[in-house]
């Protein structure tokens, strides 16, 4: 696959919420994940269409 097939991907790009993870302190980290986890479940829920067929 070429390069600009997952440039595009929104895994790949750049979190501008964690762009200062390189200076967070651990416990700043922890939260980071625990607050972008967090958005994982209305993710799902707006896809489950989508995640359905695909496993279809």
């Amino acid at each position: 696959m070429a390069d600009d097939y997952f440039d595009s991907r929104l895994t790949e790009r750049r979190n501008p919420r964690s762009h200062t993870i390189d200076t967070a302190s651990p416990l700043e980290i922890v939260d980071l994940i625990g607050a972008e986890d967090a958005t994982v479940p209305a993710a799902v829920a707006l896809a489950r269409g989508e995640i359905a067929r695909a496993i279809e």
